[in-house]
């Protein structure tokens, strides 16, 4: 997976090998924005055609996405209903979801943000090992920032071609 150079085909091979190693009927990336300062969703697999219609940017406040990527800390709740702390909370019941994990995804370098699981089945998660999922979290977060900074190198090449272009044309005119 960390082979990758663009978040789509990334998101799409993490699917795949997830359910191998984790049980959800949906799963999703949300990703730090700090331009805007808010979370955006990634669903990268899910059951339900409807749960595409999730906005895609999450507040960071009020939010258990939100909650995990302030505070670094994992989320699991056997029934998602007797969470009172978060505003995210009617809007996961609406969509069938009953019991969620959500890790935080984190390098040395950098808060990404974080994988959330959900799971349309009561007490989904109480026998899972927190300790192996943070470690499969830890490489997912090391193949994400890897992708990020392949397209931010990308997008400063490209900019700087624009520029190099740009600065040929002028001394071309400049020489005419």
């Amino acid at each position: 997976i960390a082979l990758h150079r663009n978040l789509p085909d990334l998101f799409h091979d993490l699917a795949g090998h997830l359910h191998n190693l984790l049980e959800f009927r949906n799963l999703g990336v949300v990703l730090y924005d700090e331009p805007g300062n808010f979370l955006r969703l990634h669903i990268l697999e899910s059951s339900e055609p409807e749960i595409h219609a999730i906005p895609d940017k999450l507040p960071i406040e009020g939010s258990i996405s939100g909650w995990v990527w302030q505070n670094q800390q994992p989320f699991v709740t056997a029934d998602i209903q007797q969470e009172t702390r978060f505003t995210t909370v009617k809007m996961a019941s609406e969509y069938g979801v009953k019991s969620v994990c959500i890790l935080p995804l984190t390098t040395a370098h950098r808060r990404l943000g974080v994988l959330d699981i959900w799971s349309d089945k009561a007490g989904a998660y109480d026998r899972l090992d927190l300790e192996f999922a943070q470690l499969v979290t830890s490489q997912i977060a090391v193949a994400i920032e890897n992708t990020l900074n392949f397209e931010e190198a990308r997008a400063a090449q490209q900019e700087l071609a624009s520029e190099r272009d740009q600065l040929r044309l002028l001394l071309d005119v400049g020489n005419a």
